[in-house]
């Protein structure tokens, strides 16, 4: 169960049996530069636990189909990866959710290696699409950022057809420096 730290009672309410249900959520994006190691894993899911995240994105896993399998396993948290095989070093994303949040998860999809989406259907009939992103670092890759691009867009108006709410975060390997001095 989650509650907010500044002790807003107005977003707190009661279910039928007298549990405590909060009508927000946690959501956050990390880049990890791979997943491969157990106890780096541990180390996202305290943090996680510790800072009541109902559900974190992350990009750069570094890790195959098999790993993916076994990557983030906890009584406490479900995760689904995309991973692409060919080229595992530099791609790979991935959603990790909590156990009370995942019962709410309607739809999994997952595109090369680089987009994950989960939709979520909460009680109120509200719909969330929560997409996790890792564009290519090196932007002479263009056929890969296309497709990517092309996937997040197509995602983001299936969402906005369906009335979802959407959510898009990850890892888009901006080169902000190139552009923080412009003129606006």
């Amino acid at each position: 169960m989650m509650m907010d730290n500044n002790n807003n009672n107005n977003n707190i309410r009661l279910n039928s049996s007298n549990e405590q249900i909060s009508s927000r959520f946690h959501i956050a994006t990390l880049n990890v530069r791979g997943l491969n190691l157990t106890a780096k894993q541990i180390q996202i899911l305290n943090y996680m636990e510790l800072y009541n995240i109902d559900i974190l994105g992350t990009s750069e896993t570094k890790i195959n189909s098999r790993s993916a399998k076994f990557s983030c396993r906890s009584n406490k948290f479900v995760s689904y990866f995309a991973t692409d095989d060919n080229n595992q070093y530099g791609s790979g994303v991935g959603i990790i959710v909590s156990k009370p949040m995942s019962k709410y998860i309607h739809k999994v999809e997952k595109f090369i290696g680089r987009v994950i989406y989960l939709d979520l259907f909460l009680k109120d009939r509200t719909k969330f699409r929560v997409i996790q992103a890792y564009l290519p670092a090196n932007r002479q890759d263009k056929k890969t950022l296309s497709e990517v691009t092309t996937f997040i867009q197509n995602s983001i108006r299936d969402a906005n057809r369906k009335q979802i709410y959407t959510v898009l975060m990850g890892d888009f390997n901006l080169s902000y420096e190139k552009y923080r001095n412009l003129n606006v």
